[in-house]
This record gives structure tokens, sequence and C-alpha cells, in this order.
């Protein structure tokens, strides 16, 4: 017998992959318990976003998004060039409480930053978009996601069924529902049965979770189909409202 979801309970688990204060979805620390006291000038803040230290870069990239004494298209290219150099970084270190791994905690900023300013960052994105390639293509195409750009949700449907990074399948099913998709939701469905699962160590307890999986629930929920949970704790799809 299947147990009825509360929408607004899984949409907050589906929803919140990064908030402001911190990583609420991955259990990641906040960007304040890294930022360092003052704000940094603009030479200080691009030497911070490529640093050795994922903390400096996550504080860097919490301030940038603040910044409004920085004209908006230069913070969208400090930003976008931030991301081509994060997705270079081969580090395997996971963050204190996170299944994600530090560097990923950083790229999840930037892509969703980069589109939370919104139509401005389109063009600049987009032009980025023409001279990238591998991870860093796959993330401005999901930043214009974010953006709300339509345009290419065909493109991010893609990355949710044929990427083999995780952490951008992820992401790809969130932002499905955050454009409102419709075309995507037989993919969603069958997202549900995604491979991917990670375990992690909380302040409390440890957990598993299958991150994919969540985040299309999510998206469905968006996208008006209803889902549930059987007794083993499985996702289901439990109806479509008309």
């Amino acid at each position: 017998m299947m147990k009825q979801l509360q929408v607004c309970a899984l949409t907050l688990l589906a929803a919140i992959a990064v908030s402001v204060s911190g990583c609420s979805y991955c259990g990641a620390p906040g960007r304040e318990a890294a930022a360092p006291e003052g704000e940094f000038s603009i030479a200080e803040l691009k030497a911070a976003l490529r640093g050795e230290r994922w903390e400096d870069r996550l504080a860097a990239v919490g301030q940038m998004k603040t910044r409004d004494d920085i004209p908006s298209g230069e913070r969208i290219e400090i930003l976008a060039e931030a991301l081509a150099h994060e997705v270079t970084i081969q580090d395997p270190l996971r963050a204190e409480g996170s299944y994600l791994s530090a560097t990923d905690i950083v790229r999840v900023h930037l892509t969703r930053d980069l589109g939370e300013l919104g139509r401005d960052a389109r063009e600049t994105l987009r032009e980025s978009l023409d001279q990238a390639s591998g991870e860093a293509r796959d993330r401005l195409i999901l930043a214009l996601g974010h953006a709300g750009d339509q345009s290419v949700s065909a493109e991010i449907l893609k990355l949710l069924e044929g990427s083999e990074n995780v952490a951008i399948r992820m992401e790809a099913a969130r932002v499905l529902g955050l454009l409102d998709y419709r075309e995507a939701i037989e993919a969603l469905e069958r997202a549900l049965e995604d491979p991917a699962v990670v375990s992690a160590q909380g302040h409390l307890r440890s957990y598993t979770i299958y991150p994919v999986r969540e985040q299309a629930a999510g998206a469905l929920l968006r996208l008006g189909v209803q889902v549930g949970r059987n007794d083993q704790g499985e996702l289901e799809i439990e109806g479509r409202n008309e």
C-alpha cells in the first residue's frame, strides 16, 4: 500500500540542493563558515576563485552573488570563468557531512548563482557556451536553465538521460521541473529508478540517499505527477493531475 507523500516535504528535499546559507540537500557547510571578514576587491575575488582551498572559492562565489557594486555583466563573466576553472580541478575530497565532493559543492553553487542572475546572464552564458566543452558546457547549460531559458530544455533532458556525472543528472532533473518542461515527464519517471546511491555520515546518523531519484520526484511533483513511497520506501507514481 502506497504511503502518500507530503508535497511540501518532498519538494523541499528536491528543491534545496543549495541554499544561500549552505548546501542543505548535500549536508555541506554554509558559505558563511568559510567567508573571510570584510569584502574582497575584484582582484582578490578573482584570485580567491582560483585558490587552492575549496572553502575560499566557495566564500568568493557567495560574495559575488551579493556584490551589487560590480556590474552584473562583469559578475557573470567572472563567475563563468570561475566555473570553467572549477571543472578542471580533480579533487575527490568529500566535504564533512556531505555525500558530494568539495569541488562538486562549489560547482553547484556556481551553476545556480549564475542562473539566479536571470535574464542579464543569458547572453553571456550563451557566448561562453559556444567556447565550452565537457562538464563546463554541461554546467553552463544548467545555468541557462536556472536563468529560465526554455531553449535549453531539450539539452538538459539529454543530460538527465545521458550524463555519467551523478551531480549533473541530479541538477538536470531539478531544472527540468523548474522549467515546467512537460516533455521530460517520461524521462523523469524513469529517473525514479536511477542507480546512483550514496552514503554519508551526518551529525546524528548515517544515511543513504538516491540523489537523482529524489530530484526527479520533486520535478514530477512540479509537473503535476503525484509521487509516493511504497512500503519499502521506494518512489513510485501514484497518479497525474489532469
